[in-house]
């Protein structure tokens, strides 16, 4: 869903400085505080911060975000403190696709990625009709006149892109916000139980976010347990590196709702079905990536793994408490 346009680059150290220099055609994030490996982002074609004032007046409130799926998940708590505070419950939410951001290294080498396309939005819009709060879910490549447009958090100055709970990335968008939303909390709904047979355990392994020298052999002996989510290839990778696993294909997001709310643990990294169980509360289990540690878990039943040794006497204790 998400392709890398062009690879990397390589600059003179002139030619570098001279690519990081504002550009009044394009909205940068130039922090004091920035990531090791990820100085500056920007969004070509957009000026300004993004700040918002106040919804008021009888005028629809509309939410505009492009991103990857946990993007889009961690940004429904923000956009619905922000319509509570103006008196509403229900708000559109627009999916812009297609949207390309650019990554300005540390070394001076420009990363272009492009973000959710159609066929991604349509895999996701099913989920967000689903939430009591959306009235309506559209999707283009433009953002709607009047829309409070999301994805300049990737500017903003007063947070670093990295190693913050991703929802408060939103906040400094809307500095008069005076009740931020409760993470604790779930806030996606409308699922639907299914029968998984004896499928206990989601299991979720993507190669974007790893954690070197972490092993998941361990989980071998509940193997019958576990149901693998994610791409044929990341689960063929799986199957290379640990043991077979059965392994089932999404129809949707909203079948990927169903399926987290009808088993007992969902164990994996940083990805779009690890925000998705972090957003019902259901127990989880985090494998912390050597990288970009952006979710941040917050309520119900949650643990983070960080080496293999101390994962097992974790993975026990849930299985124990959650999976007999």
């Amino acid at each position: 869903m998400a392709a890398i346009l062009s690879g990397k680059k390589r600059r003179s150290p002139a030619t570098a400085a001279k690519s990081s220099a504002p550009n009044p055609d394009v909205a940068w994030s130039a922090g004091t505080l920035r990531p090791p490996r990820q100085s500056l982002q920007r969004l070509p074609g957009r000026t300004g911060s993004g700040v918002f004032a106040p919804p008021s007046g009888d005028a629809p409130l509309v939410f505009s975000h492009s991103g990857k799926i946990g993007d889009l998940v961690f940004a429904l708590p923000f956009c619905r403190a922000v319509a509570a505070a103006s008196g509403r419950d229900r708000f559109a939410f627009h999916i812009r696709t297609d949207t390309v951001i650019e990554r300005i290294q540390s070394d001076g080498v420009v990363m272009r990625h492009r973000l959710l396309d159609k066929a991604g939005a349509e895999l996701f819009r099913p989920l967000l009709e689903r939430q009591p709060y959306i009235s309506s879910v559209s999707l283009s490549p433009e953002t709607p006149a009047g829309a409070v447009d999301l994805d300049f958090f990737r500017v903003q100055t007063c947070l670093p892109l990295w190693g913050n709970s991703l929802p408060n990335y939103y906040l400094p968008l809307a500095p008069w916000l005076a009740n931020p939303p409760d993470l604790s909390a779930p806030w996606l709904f409308g699922r639907r139980k299914i029968d998984l047979g004896k499928k206990k355990i989601a299991l979720f392994l993507t190669g974007r976010e790893p954690r070197e020298g972490f092993s998941f052999a361990f989980l071998e002996p509940f193997r019958d347990e576990i149901l693998f989510l994610g791409t044929a290839g990341e689960h063929e990778a799986f199957e290379k590196a640990y043991f077979p696993v059965d392994h089932r294909k999404i129809a949707d997001f909203a079948d990927a709702l169903d399926i987290l709310s009808s088993i007992r643990l969902a164990i994996g990294n940083q990805t779009g079905f690890f925000t998705i169980a972090e957003a019902m509360k259901i127990p989880r289990l985090l494998l912390v990536p050597d990288g970009n540690a952006n979710n941040v878990p917050c309520g119900g039943a949650f643990q983070l793994l960080y080496e293999t040794e101390s994962a097992k006497t974790t993975f026990a204790a849930f299985h124990d408490r959650f999976c007999r």
